[in-house]
């Protein structure tokens, strides 16, 4: 979770801020996604 959080913050400073509409809602879709335990169920 720690490191999707270093990505998004590392993305956002690469290319401003007219991606935190797509970065933000990604990076709490995937943070969600990961530790729903979904990830750990997959073959």
């Amino acid at each position: 979770a720690f490191a999707i959080i270093h990505i998004v913050s590392y993305f956002n400073k690469k290319k401003k801020n007219h991606l935190n509409a797509i970065t933000a809602p990604s990076a709490i879709f995937i943070q969600g996604f990961a530790t729903s335990g979904l990830l750990n169920n997959m073959p």
